[in-house]
């Protein structure tokens, strides 16, 4: 009988974010903007399937125009800590992953909400060199902006992620 073998892996990564909100109130009225993410993350494998937990800086919001004012650039930085399921096809180097994020605010310029809470799904390719790359889908699940007029805004973040990383260790 066959042990199941593990490995732990450990790594950096960073790239480029794009954001915006979704929500009931002001539906045509936001747009995109490019933030960006970093840190570092552990790979623990099984086989064919592996969980990696992260640590990243990561910058959300959108460009918002409220009534006929000028448009401002709502952004926030979070400490995020996704928790992704990966997967690799047999003997492939291709991946897909899903999986819950939780993020604190860490900076603002507005009453944004301190706690966000998102799910994730990506797809990416993890060379031999230990050389990354990768895209993920964010999608918020918590509302996260209170506006001083008491008005619901319903606004969730929408993060597409772009980004390298490089794994350490065995690859």
């Amino acid at each position: 009988m066959a042990a199941n073998s593990q490995t732990l892996s450990m790594g950096v990564k960073a790239g480029i974010n794009s954001s915006t909100f979704k929500g009931s109130l002001f539906q045509n009225s936001t747009k995109s903007i490019v933030g960006f993410h970093a840190g570092g993350f552990l790979n623990l494998q099984f086989s064919s399937i592996s969980l990696q937990p992260e640590l990243l800086v990561s910058t959300a919001g959108a460009r918002v125009t409220k009534d006929f004012e000028q448009p401002e650039n709502l952004k926030i930085t979070y400490i995020a800590i996704p928790v992704m399921l990966k997967i690799n096809p047999v003997k492939s180097r291709f991946y897909a992953e899903a999986g819950p994020q939780a993020a604190i605010k860490i900076s603002e310029k507005r009453d944004f909400n301190s706690f966000d809470f998102s799910l994730g799904i990506g797809l990416g390719y993890q060379s031999k060199t230990g050389l990354g790359a990768g895209i993920r889908y964010l999608a918020g699940l918590s509302e996260v902006v209170n506006f001083d007029d008491n008005t619901t805004s319903n606004f969730k973040n929408r993060v597409v992620q772009f980004g390298l990383s490089y794994k350490l260790g065995k690859k």
